[in-house]
């Protein structure tokens, strides 16, 4: 939720570096959290954000 707060702010630069790097890194947890529910997996550790609820 946090990370989709931060892209819809209107009043941050995207495409400057750290921008760019920052939507690059949101876009591999995505497609880890993906890749992970895919295939079933149960890692030992938790993505940022997630909690063992």
């Amino acid at each position: 939720k946090l990370i989709q707060a931060d892209i819809d702010d209107e009043d941050v630069e995207w495409d400057s570096p750290l921008g760019r790097a920052y939507k690059l890194s949101f876009e591999a947890l995505k497609r880890l959290v993906a890749w992970r529910n895919d295939n079933d997996e149960d890692l030992l550790w938790d993505l940022p954000g997630e909690t063992t609820d």
